[in-house]
Parts: C-alpha cells; sequence; structure tokens
C-alpha cells in the first residue's frame, strides 16, 4: 500500500493512490500489449505479415497485418513510449527514487523491441526490464521482510 505522507489531506493521499495505480496498470498494459505483438510474430503463432513488421514494421511483400495486431505494429514504438511514461510516473510517485531505473528498465525494453533485429535480444531486454520494473514495485510498495522468533533483530 502506499505510504500516506502526512503533509497531505487524506483526499489528496487517496488521489496520490489512485493515480499511482492508475498510471502503472495503464503502463503495464500497454507494455504487455506491445510484448504481445512483437513475440507472438517472433515464435510463428501469427502469419507471415506480422512477422514482416518486426524487421522495420514493413514487409517487402507490401502485405500489411490487420486487425488489432496491426494497431499495434503500426503504433507499437508510440504505445510503448507512453507506457513506459505511465509506469515511470506510477513508481515515480510512490517513491521518486525509482523514476531513474524505471526510465532504464523502459529503456531496455524499448531498444529490445525496436531498435535491434535479434530474437535473443529482444526476449532477454523484455525479462531484464519487467524484472526491473517488478522489483521496484516492490521496492515502492514499502516491504520489509518479516522476522521470525529466532531472529536477534525480534529479540527487543
Amino acid at each position: 500500500m502506499l505510504k500516506m505522507d502526512p503533509t497531505l489531506t487524506p483526499r489528496r493521499n487517496l488521489a496520490r493512490a489512485a493515480s499511482s495505480r492508475s498510471a502503472g496498470l495503464l503502463g503495464v498494459a500497454g507494455t504487455l500489449a506491445c510484448t504481445v505483438a512483437m513475440v507472438l510474430p517472433a515464435i510463428g503463432l501469427v502469419g507471415a505479415g506480422a512477422a514482416g513488421g518486426m524487421a522495420g514494421m514493413s514487409d517487402d511483400s507490401g502485405t500489411t497485418q490487420g486487425g488489432f495486431l496491426g494497431f499495434l505494429l503500426e503504433f507499437g514504438p508510440t504505445i510503448l513510449l507512453i507506457s513506459v511514461a505511465l509506469v515511470t510516473a506510477g513508481l515515480a510517485l510512490r517513491r521518486p527514487w525509482s523514476a531513474a531505473p524505471s526510465l532504464a528498465a523502459g529503456a531496455a525494453i524499448y531498444w529490445g523491441m525496436y531498435e535491434q533485429a535479434s530474437y535473443l535480444v529482444m526476449y532477454f531486454t523484455l525479462a531484464l526490464g519487467f524484472a526491473v520494473w517488478a522489483a521496484l514495485y516492490r521496492g515502492t510498495r514499502g516491504w520489509t521482510p518479516t522476522r521470525d522468533a529466532k531472529s536477534p533483530a525480534s529479540a527487543h
């Protein structure tokens, strides 16, 4: 849960929590949509038109993928940039220190999806970026490990 700021009114604390949660969820949803649009053609689950979209977002044969997948392939870079900004805003509203590592994770995801051609590198950067975001989310939630009764720190 978002730690309440004692300098803000309870209403503003709730608004900040809702804004953080909404931005983060929308950002992750957009990033996952772009990820699915890039990974499905790479593993052969959608047609050749979509797979052609992987390399520079155009196909030499002139065929284009239609529907929602075609939309994601065409506007994916823009959607991903907006999604990274939303995830970063959602995390930074909770803890400002998380903005820089969140942007770095988003940049790695973007670079892996749209700026290089190796599938292996794309999968690695996706896994790395999502892992960093998950760790930052966990860190901004104010998580502390539970201490068991035998631990010296809990003996006081």
